[in-house]
């Protein structure tokens, strides 16, 4: 079977089980559809797809390098990868609800009740904004959090100004796959600014010009179940280690995110 990618290329996937094959020629397919039965090429002991990307739609034409996205290979994520050989792999499709839930519409506001240490803060309220450029943003009046999401994946893109609390959120979810699965863990890097600012910040941003891990902040997520994300922000070089979470509203939005000391509560829209 061979799909033409509207972008200008071909997928080609081989070593189907005889007759097996359930589309014609002319049929539009979408992630989801049953091709066939997998078989093999009669030089393997196991059942088998080879599956290569090429430029034109001749079965068997040269190859050029691909990846695959969203899926999770030994319970961690992959947003965009190559499985490792040997590794035990599934395609992770989007979850109806935390598509739902992370479909933020322009000029929808958030409010939350906020904690700082125990203590109430001012409410932070977010409004969907959109840039010049197209791109998503969370707006709180004193600093903005670029987000989107691409290919199953929900992403926090970077905080422009000088927000604690959107630092925060950041921090929380800097990335979420929309395909449930209790446990399913994912690992990710945040720019070391977002955890070392003002002098200590600037000192650092400078030191790791001659030593790079010192800009290595590792963030490793987790699903909690159903509507909870647990989250741990660590650097060793400079002696971090902060959590947080992150608790799903059932329809929209995020009910409730920790980190660091900082709570956020979703108030209902009044």
């Amino acid at each position: 079977v061979v799909i033409a990618e509207p972008r200008g290329w071909h997928v080609e996937l081989s070593h189907f089980a005889s007759k097996s094959i359930r589309v014609k020629v002319g049929d539009w397919v979408e992630r989801g559809t049953v091709l066939g039965l997998c078989g093999n090429s009669g030089y393997s002991p196991q059942p088998h797809i080879h599956v290569q990307a090429q430029l034109t739609e001749t079965p068997g034409a040269a190859t050029v390098p691909f990846s695959f996205v969203s899926y999770s290979e030994d319970g961690v994520f992959h947003a965009n990868d190559l499985p490792k050989v040997g590794g035990k792999v599934e395609a992770l499709y989007a979850n109806k609800r935390l598509d739902s839930v992370t479909n933020f519409v322009l000029d929808e506001e958030y409010r939350f009740a906020v904690k700082r240490g125990g203590r109430t803060a001012d409410d932070l309220v977010l409004k969907v904004r959109m840039a010049l450029d197209g791109s998503f943003y969370f707006d709180s009046g004193t600093g903005a959090l670029f987000f989107g999401r691409f290919e199953g994946t929900y992403y926090a893109y970077r905080c422009d100004g000088q927000d604690a609390r959107l630092r925060a959120l950041f921090l929380a979810l800097p990335r979420l796959p929309l395909a449930c699965r209790d446990g399913l863990t994912w690992h990710d890097h945040v720019p070391v600014g977002l955890v070392a600012t003002g002098l200590r910040g600037a000192l650092v941003g400078v030191a790791s010009s001659f030593w790079h891990p010192l800009a290595r902040v590792r963030v490793t997520s987790r699903y909690a179940g159903e509507h909870r994300v647990e989250t741990t922000v660590e650097s060793r070089p400079l002696g971090i280690k902060q959590s947080g979470s992150v608790t799903f509203d059932r329809s929209k939005a995020f009910a409730s995110v920790t980190y660091d000391g900082w709570e956020f509560t979703r108030r209902e829209n009044v």
